[in-house]
């Protein structure tokens, strides 16, 4: 008797988990607190944090493209009326992707893929797949977005007047400069033609005058530090105009 009893606990026993397994499952952690409690968490959250967590379920992926954080994933456009608004000294936040990017390691990779988007522009055609097609590159530069950026990758070529020591991103249009508008504006600098001044000092000067010789090629004698915080400017000439600058880190400083 005590044998079958025994038993009949044991087969109690082993049924208890498949009764619990049929039980419904409760609601998940992101579904049990509302959009509002998430929203104020992800606000301190960086731009690769978010990038993450939108990957966790769809109720995070739809929160995470809530305009407060827009800021943030540098999805927000240009204001209207932004260009008056604008004041000497005023600071803009750089895109991580741009801030991380190896510049000069990374220069003759710039140049061809500027060259091959220009190519494609002009002929009015998708340029494939390619480095400049990912998603980040159509996400504005800066936060907040501006329409007038001179992108200068070493002012110690040149001096403030010369010609080629920017390269100027001007959108007309009013839409905002993107991440791969200052990729291909790095491209198109790096092909320009180097300084005299520079050729000489780097005895290139004579090589100068059989071939042409780019900013490219002398990248490798160019510091980099990182770039500064955009930073509005005057601009140059007779009739400035109000433009954010993008230049490297001085040597000797962080």
């Amino acid at each position: 008797m005590p044998r079958r009893i025994a038993e009949a606990d044991s087969s109690t026993t082993r049924a208890q988990p498949a009764d619990a397994a049929q039980q419904p499952a409760g609601p998940s952690l992101a579904l049990r607190f509302s959009d509002e409690v998430w929203l104020r968490t992800f606000a301190h959250l960086d731009y690769y944090a978010l990038n993450k967590v939108q990957r966790v379920c769809k109720k995070f992926r739809r929160l995470v493209q809530h305009e407060s954080l827009d800021d943030t994933l540098f999805h927000r456009g240009p204001v209207a009326g932004a260009p008056g608004k604008l004041k000497v000294g005023m600071q803009f936040a750089l895109h991580p992707h741009i801030a991380t990017f190896r510049v000069l390691e990374r220069s003759r990779w710039l140049s061809v893929a500027a060259e091959h988007m220009k190519k494609a522009a002009k002929k009015g055609v998708d340029p494939g797949r390619t480095p400049w097609t990912y998603p980040t590159t159509r996400e504005f530069a800066t936060s907040p977005a501006c329409t007038r950026l001179k992108v200068r990758p070493a002012p110690e070529f040149y001096n403030n007047g010369e010609k080629h020591s920017h390269v100027l991103i001007n959108k007309k249009d009013g839409g905002g400069v993107t991440v791969g508008d200052v990729f291909t504006a790095l491209g198109t600098w790096f092909d320009k033609p180097a300084p005299k001044d520079v050729l000489q000092a780097l005895e290139y000067d004579s090589i100068a005058r059989k071939r042409h010789v780019a900013n490219d090629e002398m990248a490798e004698d160019c510091y980099w530090n990182g770039w500064q915080d955009p930073v509005v400017k005057p601009g140059e000439g007779k009739r400035p105009i109000l433009s954010v600058y993008l230049e490297p880190i001085p040597y000797g400083f962080d």
